[in-house]
């Protein structure tokens, strides 16, 4: 009798993990299709409460079950994850943007989706750029940046990509312009890497040479180091090459700290070109006002500065975003 209830209760336990386990894989389906119906935040949340041993059995099962659409809406529900736990749970974040990875090789294997998914994998990659590099992690980036050179080495987005990084870790070590005289070790390793970030620049111009983004960052090192016209052609390439309004502003509002100095006049045409761009942005008006207060005009500086203070959004200028080399 003792032996009977035994295998009585040993069947059972087994029926009951395996039905867990089929609940589980069920379970993390309907959380993918919510996500992919458009309630990311609401399938994010519910991914979050799962622990890691029970997402990592519901992927391995669910691989098998979800659809090719299915697996590239799980890379994004995982990716989603890893971005709102990034900066409280980091490696909560970091074992979530690894199911997202490898989800997606699943993805590009499934070959009823194989070509979206190569398209996708693309965007991803220079997604996770941005994200590690928002959270002032430059190695993880610059892994994601490697993997994606390796996997589109004839993308020039990947060189521009990695040549940011470069240029970001540059500002670990200081700012040349603001805190001269420097050590000559710290300014050399500060010029290696804007070195390091012009020759990424320029692989994506031998590319394409219409990169915008590309002849942007090269005007703004060469501003950042020379603070002289070599700086011009550059940023004028990328006002003709853009088709955003990003780099427009952000070509304009360069290409006013550059003539600042020496040529008022034409650093208050570029700051009125960047205001009239992004009439939103904060940066624009500052040098428009500090511009304006130079030239006597005291009292239109005044007024700037008032449409400054009455900006609601302030964290949506480009200008920070840059700075931090981080694309929203």
């Amino acid at each position: 009798m003792r032996r009977i209830r035994f295998i009585l209760t040993a069947l059972a336990i087994a029926g009951l993990t395996s039905g867990t386990a089929a609940q589980g894989t069920a379970d993390y389906t309907r959380i993918v299709r919510l996500y992919q119906s458009g309630a990311a935040a609401e399938a994010v949340d519910a991914l979050r409460r799962w622990s890691r041993n029970d997402v990592e059995n519901a992927v391995h099962a669910g691989q098998s079950v979800l659809s090719g659409d299915e697996k590239i809406a799980a890379v994004m529900l995982h990716t989603g994850a890893a971005d709102v736990l990034l900066r409280a749970q980091p490696s909560l974040a970091d074992f979530h943007a690894t199911t997202a990875g490898k989800l997606l090789e699943a993805a590009l294997a499934d070959s009823t989706v194989s070509q979206r998914a190569q398209n996708f994998a693309r965007e991803w990659r220079y997604f996770m750029i941005g994200l590690y590099t928002a959270a002032g992690r430059p190695r993880d980036a610059a892994y994601h940046a490697r993997i994606a050179l390796q996997d589109f080495p004839r993308d020039p987005m990947m060189y521009v990509a990695s040549g940011a990084i470069a240029e970001w870790q540059s500002q670990f070590a200081g700012d040349i312009r603001r805190d001269r005289p420097q050590n000559a070790r710290t300014q050399q390793l500060i010029e290696s890497q804007l070195r390091i970030a012009v020759a990424n620049d320029l692989k994506a111009l031998g590319m394409d040479s219409h990169v915008a983004l590309a002849h942007l960052h090269i005007g703004w090192i060469r501003l950042f180091l020379h603070d002289d016209d070599r700086a011009r052609p550059e940023l004028e390439a990328a006002l003709a090459d853009t088709d955003n309004d990003t780099t427009r502003y952000l070509a304009h509002l360069f290409l006013g700290g550059l003539a600042e100095r020496k040529r008022p006049e034409d650093a208050k045409r570029e700051y009125e070109a960047a205001v009239a761009v992004g009439p939103r942005y904060q940066s624009g008006y500052v040098a428009l006002s500090r511009v304006e207060d130079t030239l006597g005009h005291h009292e239109r500086a005044r007024a700037l500065a008032l449409l400054c203070a009455q900006i609601q959004k302030y964290g949506d200028d480009p200008w920070w975003d840059f700075r931090l080399k981080f694309d929203r």
